[in-house]
């Protein structure tokens, strides 16, 4: 297990503060490999600016978004 696992995280998230001023969508790359390796709720968010976005973290591997 993780060491967030080990010490009893019970949630991950990664915000890119930068993503949405900077016109970016989250990073799908990062969400993939941070999602194989805990096993935990992961929300993501910036760069979340509709559905389609928001979609698109879920299917990278995110449990749930923040808008």
């Amino acid at each position: 297990a993780t060491p967030y696992n080990r010490e009893g995280i019970d949630e991950v998230v990664i915000l890119d503060i930068t993503a949405t001023i900077e016109k970016r969508k989250a990073l799908a790359d990062t969400i993939q490999a941070v999602a194989r390796e805990i096993f935990l709720p992961l929300c993501v968010g910036g760069g979340i600016r509709g559905e389609e976005h928001a979609e698109a973290a879920i299917d990278a591997g995110a449990d749930k978004v923040g808008i």
